[in-house]
């Protein structure tokens, strides 16, 4: 049964200018229907005036409000509530959506969704989301944008080099990375072979001087493209100059905002305001090998609380790592796929990281020589990606661990493991 039952309780369907708001009252009665909030603060004092109206006429009964998470647009409703000191229920859309058609009928609007939550909230036991902290707002304000900004960056990376394949045949060749200094400050000045070919070779040298690996690694770039250059004037005469520039310069400039991105990222965090259990957090999870900054920052960023969770399952769940079981009757699915339900810029953390584990670092040896050992064992009878998934399952019990012992991560071997046990047991 709801706790909520013998309180006001107010569900909220938000859009992007404005809400409806339906108040049910302590009997279950509609004490104010389809009520529209404009999103402003006029629009939103109008609506507390008569929000304590209809407390004062239900004897200052206590309160509650409820909406479901929808990106970003409940936030400025939220942070309005919550500093008028009211309680204030956010909700998972999976959770709504699953109890809001009980009927035959299908109906689908603002007025019956703003019921639908509260008559959930005053009559059902379920389960809200969590409410971060200011801090960890802003962090995942800074990683998502970082992540949305990189995934631009790598997009237009493709485009030019999908261009450059017909344009200019064997470009992409001479550069490890078409998206480097060197190949940016060739392409925006010369993007087409033809321009490429009438140009001066000093003028070219000097282009790929930036670069800092020598004189003779210039030679041989300027021999190179000299040569696929004479080659597309045989093969190829489609010149596309304008949109080789125009994506080099979408390039340039996702490259600058994404480096001014990480700065401001890091002078947050380091800044004297910013809470210092969480940047710890993020130094624990930067001592695991194969963490960088930017994985550190999104993992802690998606967990927010960690005390909500209680053991490693709850936080495999939680990133949507858990297996998505589909049985029925006799019927057993062999195919088990990983539910995906959760953050996903998180897992996309916790996959950067496994890549890294069990990759070889400039001494020739394994990043994490144990995950890379339980990797090649997991190999032998999954595919990679399935191997792969279960090294991250992995890293998130290190990650649980690391956070809930709060002490940095220290490299230990499966029979290390037995030994402590052992030791603990006979102590």
């Amino acid at each position: 049964m709801s706790k909520y039952r013998n309180s006001i309780v107010c569900g909220l369907d938000v859009a992007s200018e404005f809400s409806i708001a339906c108040i049910l009252d302590p009997e279950g009665n509609v004490g104010l229907r389809s009520y529209k909030i404009i999103h402003s603060l006029q629009g939103f004092n109008s609506f507390l005036s008569i929000v304590n109206d209809i407390v004062k006429s239900h004897n200052q009964a206590p309160i509650v409000f409820a909406l479901e998470s929808t990106g970003i647009y409940h936030m400025t409703l939220l942070t309005f509530l919550k500093n008028n000191n009211f309680e204030v229920l956010l909700i998972n859309p999976l959770i709504t959506n699953s109890n809001k058609n009980n009927s035959i009928r299908k109906v689908k609007n603002d007025k019956k969704d703003a019921f639908s939550i509260a008559n959930l909230v005053k009559y059902q036991d379920i389960k809200v989301s969590f409410l971060p902290s200011l801090d960890i707002l802003r962090l995942r304000a800074f990683i998502r944008e970082y992540f949305y900004l990189g995934d631009e960056y790598a997009k237009f990376k493709l485009k030019l080099g999908n261009v450059l394949a017909y344009t200019w045949p064997g470009y992409s060749n001479v550069f490890s990375d078409i998206a480097s200094l060197a190949s940016i400050n060739i392409l925006s000045t010369y993007p087409s072979a033809t321009s490429f070919l009438n140009a001066d070779k000093a003028d070219i040298l000097k282009l790929l001087s930036p670069s800092r690996k020598g004189s003779k690694w210039c030679e041989t770039k300027y021999s190179q493209l000299l040569s696929c250059a004479n080659d597309t004037s045989s093969l190829s005469n489609v010149d596309q100059p304008f949109i080789v520039q125009s994506f080099v310069s979408m390039i340039s400039s996702l490259d600058k905002n994404i480096g001014i991105l990480f700065n401001s990222l890091q002078d947050f965090i380091n800044s004297k305001d910013f809470d210092q259990s969480v940047k710890y957090n993020i130094d624990l999870i930067k001592s695991i090998p194969g963490c960088g900054f930017i994985s550190a920052v999104a993992i802690i960023a998606e967990i927010g609380d960690f005390a909500r969770f209680s053991k490693p399952k709850e936080l495999i769940a939680y990133f949507g790592l858990d297996p998505e079981v589909n049985q029925s009757g006799k019927f057993t699915a062999d195919k088990v796929k990983i539910s995906k339900r959760g953050p996903r810029i998180a897992r996309r953390a916790l996959f950067f990281i496994a890549l890294a584990s069990i990759r070889k670092g400039k001494n020739k040896q394994p990043i994490n020589s144990v995950l890379k050992a339980y990797y090649d064992k997991k190999c032998v009878s999954k595919v990679k990606m399935s191997a792969l998934s279960c090294v991250m399952h992995k890293i998130v019990k290190i990650l649980f661990s690391v956070l809930r012992e709060q002490k940095t991560f220290s490299l230990r071997t499966p029979e290390d493991h037995i030994n402590q046990f052992l030791n603990n047991q006979a102590a």
